[in-house]
């Protein structure tokens, strides 16, 4: 049995969310789900606090890239772009991207904290929710980078290494916030607590991804259509309303795959460290 480090205790709430028990993958999904219908009211305005000013931000710099293409700043397609209209484009592309990369795992601890909280009976506040997330970002931003640079290092070298990678460091963002851990030790223990279990959280993502998307496509088909109208006579409002839709469908569909990722978790350690609900109630920090 892995000894537990100390970790105080939350306070209990109504449980209308799914028991703590190891799962297998279809049930995970299953799980996943109901906890999300559970708490929707929290899931779902805590993803729109980070993706509505994600997307304010990129809808502007979408804007300002397309821009000199609408206003035909590159009127002659034969030439070569200058430098100067290179940079006017790529830049706000850049950005977004930049800003993406700072939202999403903030987003996405923040969200696995809420999971881990209310599936072990607690009913956390968006506001403190985001202040518990914001409180370690620093750790959280790292294990990004760190996934990050292994993941690309490993498709310099293979494939394969890089999805091995990106599988076994899943749950470091995770252990990052439910534990409250730095990024190398959340790392090391991600590593760890998914040996063995490679193909099941393969399996998981899958699903997860399968489902995600088809919302997402539902939930943005409206606006996708809409811009196609609008993309002849004017570029930057109809790739804006794109975007905008995308914005909508990520706000639904993210919480959904972190809550699975979360339950990933949970089933680990049940199986692995012999956890029930009240060990695991003591061991997520306030």
């Amino acid at each position: 049995m892995v000894e537990q480090p100390p970790f105080q205790p939350v306070t209990p709430g109504p449980r209308e969310v799914p028991e703590l028990r190891a799962r297998g993958v279809g049930e995970i999904i299953d799980a996943a789900f109901k906890l999300y219908m559970a708490r929707w009211k929290l899931f779902i305005p805590l993803s729109a606090v980070f993706m509505v000013p994600f997307a304010a931000l990129s809808a502007i710099a979408t804007g300002a890239a397309l821009g000199g293409l609408d206003e035909g700043e590159f009127v002659d397609p034969e030439a070569l772009p200058t430098t100067e209209e290179v940079l006017a484009f790529f830049v706000p592309i850049a950005a977004v991207g930049l800003l993406f990369m700072l939202f999403y795992p903030v987003m996405s601890a923040a969200l696995a904290w809420a999971a881990g909280r209310t599936y072990t009976g607690d009913s956390p506040s968006v506001g403190r929710t985001v202040g518990v997330a914001f409180g370690k970002i620093g750790p959280i931003l790292l294990v990004a980078i760190l996934t990050g640079l292994a993941i690309v290092g490993g498709f310099l070298l293979l494939i394969i290494p890089a999805i091995i990678f990106g599988i076994r460091f899943l749950l470091a963002s995770q252990i990052v916030i439910l534990e409250d851990t730095k990024a190398k030790a959340a790392m090391s223990r991600s590593w760890n607590l998914t040996r063995g279990y490679f193909w099941k959280i393969v399996g998981a993502m899958i699903l997860s991804a399968i489902i995600g998307s088809i919302v997402q496509a539902i939930v943005s088909a409206p606006f996708q259509i809409t811009a196609q109208f609008l993309l002849d006579e004017n570029l930057v409002l109809g790739s804006v309303l794109m975007f905008i839709g995308d914005a909508i469908g990520g706000t639904l569909v993210t919480p959904f795959s972190v809550i699975v990722q979360v339950l990933v978790y949970f089933d680990f350690r049940i199986r692995k460290e012999g956890l029930d609900l009240s060990m695991m109630a003591q061991q997520l920090r306030p």
